[in-house]
């Protein structure tokens, strides 16, 4: 029967290590190292984008809490323009409707005066009235007969 030698033949597990180291080296050489370095640059492009996205988010964060700050103190602004507007109007119209009660008023009593001055003068009239007409009256009665 045939005999298996199991021990190992040192000049060709010498041969097999110089193959191996041999393959280690070329394999790391070129696609280990390059895919090493490109993961790392990716790595670090990714970290780096990350890190400028969330910068800009805070950046934008601060600005909009500006924009909106700035918003509030317009419409502060704003609105206590209009209420001073709206009491300067209000003051204003009270004015004018005063003086035009007033100029009513004066007016009014001026045209009272004068039509109880009329009234007067009429009153005053109105016996001399009454005497010519009664007058007529007895001369147009006298002529009919």
């Amino acid at each position: 029967m045939a005999q298996l030698n199991l021990a190992p033949v040192p000049s060709v597990v010498a041969i097999q290590a110089v193959v191996f180291l041999v393959n280690m080296v070329i394999i790391r050489k070129l696609f280990l190292d390059p895919y090493l370095r490109l993961r790392a640059r990716r790595d670090a492009l990714t970290a780096g984008s990350k890190a400028d996205a969330n910068r800009l988010l805070f950046e934008c964060d601060e600005i909009a809490a500006k924009v909106q700050e700035q918003i509030d103190t317009a419409a502060a602004v704003a609105a206590s323009d209009r209420e001073r507007i709206k009491t300067e109007a209000m003051n204003k119209r009270s004015g004018i409707i005063s003086a035009a009660e007033e100029k009513a008023k004066n007016e009014f009593d001026s045209v009272a005066s004068r039509i109880k001055q009329e009234v007067i003068e009429q009153r005053r009239l109105l016996p001399q009235v009454i005497e010519r007409l009664t007058d007529e009256v007895f001369k147009l009665a006298t002529n009919k007969h």
